[in-house]
């Protein structure tokens, strides 16, 4: 699992190829999508969240990361 969020991409265009990718990975381990996911974020509020606190779920990593896509996309309009 290989997801780097690109310079040009939102933190909601990121979920969105996440989950998109996540759907085509059957199986994959929580801990291998979550540590892939961590990784591959820019750097910015919510990778510094990340750094705090570690989600422990991939519900809680999406959760968490819709949260601060909602207030990215909020700021940008």
């Amino acid at each position: 699992l290989n997801c780097i969020q690109r310079d040009d991409e939102s933190l909601s265009q990121y979920l969105e190829r996440l989950i998109q990718i996540k759907a085509q990975v059957l199986n994959a381990p929580e801990e291998t999508v979550i540590t892939a996911t961590v990784e591959g974020l820019a750097i910015g509020q919510c990778a510094a969240h990340f750094a705090r606190t570690y989600p422990t779920t991939v519900k809680e990593l999406f959760e968490i990361m819709r949260q601060y896509a909602r207030s990215d996309d909020d700021l940008k309009k």
